[in-house]
């Protein structure tokens, strides 16, 4: 209700809270994982293959699924090139976090027994 009162500048200062609450969680998220579990174990996993689905998924689709998001940010930058690297900066950090955080729960997960590597199904 706020942001519809308050317009664009409502949306905008919902977005940069937003922001900084997902970095401090992602900080939180990151101090948990080290000071309860062994992360270097996580490197020291046999490598599987993901599968051609799930690699093209990740990699490209979710990639190309949140340019319109970019777009409609940097719209208001003043020059092309604040736009261009705020945008890059941004989006490349931002997914670096968001993946690098999901990759290592995923495979902490597997490393202490919670869940089972994917396997091909036999024909």
């Amino acid at each position: 209700m706020l942001i519809a009162l308050r317009g664009h500048l409502g949306i905008e200062t919902a977005e940069k809270i937003a922001a900084v609450l997902m970095l401090a969680l992602s900080g939180v998220v990151v101090f948990a994982l080290a000071s309860n579990y062994d992360l270097p174990s996580i490197v020291e996993m046999e490598a599987r293959g993901l599968g051609a689905g799930v690699a093209f998924d990740i990699v490209i689709a979710t990639a190309f699924s949140w340019i319109p998001l970019a777009a409609d940010y940097n719209r208001h930058c003043k020059s092309l090139r604040a736009a261009v690297v705020g945008t890059w900066s941004g989006y490349v950090t931002a997914t670096l976090i968001a993946t690098g955080l999901g990759a290592s729960v995923s495979a902490l997960s597997i490393a202490i027994g919670f869940l089972r590597p994917m396997t091909r199904p036999s024909c």
